[in-house]
């Protein structure tokens, strides 16, 4: 679920039955989502989704996602015992970068992440223009590295633009790209930014969150008394200027 969102949806499924499957059949259930924090409560209309063929039950959540706060989702279908999952949103999260003036390619940079409290992770995208379209790729502990700064609640990236650049022009035909320049530099990009896209990912995600390709749907594995997978999320985007001087081959 995100933050800063006015409807986010629930998505209710048999777990144990692949998608590929008949998918007409719409679960009777009732359920209701909590904020535990405040002790408001809502029960969720459901709609239903038509993808390529396959039907899905979305559950309507209007509730305001508020951050620190802790909620609940019940999915009750009057025979069993219901089934209960909980999650907690995570703070505001707030970008601070070092050295604040706009960064050369080769300088080093860092970007703090505050208020990220173990284990909760940021996962960030950076946005190169280049060629008249904005290039994302994701930014991993490859060619920058990555920590938690421990009682801090700081998820930290130390590296340059030109570690950056590495993940989405790496050089062609070399065995580690993150050991030799990128194809595209910093005055190769079109403008004098790049854009930064991150996800504060609640505590939540520590378990779920894989950054690999899921697994086929013919090759869904049974999960047995599940309830699938509820986490909260906060997105943002801004731009990072940058300083595409000429660094003079250094």
């Amino acid at each position: 679920m995100a933050m800063n969102q006015p409807v986010n949806h629930i998505r209710v499924m048999d777990v144990n039955q692949p998608l590929i499957e008949d998918s007409t059949g719409i679960a009777d259930v009732k359920v209701i989502f909590e904020d535990l924090t405040t002790g408001n409560s809502e029960t969720l209309n459901d709609t239903i989704v038509e993808f390529h063929d396959f039907l899905t039950q979305n559950f309507r959540v209007t509730t305001p996602i508020q951050p620190n706060h802790h909620y609940r989702v019940t999915v009750d279908d009057g025979k069993n015992e219901p089934l209960i999952t909980t999650a907690s949103a995570p703070a505001i999260t707030e970008l601070r970068k070092d050295p604040d003036i706009p960064p050369r390619c080769f300088e080093e940079l860092q970007l703090h992440f505050h208020n990220v409290d173990y284990p909760e992770t940021i996962h960030l995208k950076a946005g190169f223009p280049y060629q008249n379209r904005i290039n994302w790729t994701h930014i991993s502990g490859n060619c920058v590295n990555i920590e938690h700064v421990e009682k801090q609640n700081i998820w930290r990236v130390t590296g340059t633009l030109e570690d950056m650049l590495k993940y989405y022009f790496p050089e062609p035909g070399v065995d580690d790209p993150c050991d030799a320049p990128p194809e595209v530099s910093c005055q190769d990009l079109d403008t004098d930014k790049i854009y930064l896209k991150y996800y504060h990912l609640s505590a939540d995600y520590e378990t779920y969150y894989k950054p690999t390709e899921p697994l086929d749907p013919i090759q869904s594995p049974t999960i047995k008394n599940g309830i699938g997978f509820f986490g909260i999320h906060n997105k943002k985007q801004e731009y990072l200027p940058i300083d595409t001087t000429y660094s003079g081959g250094i």
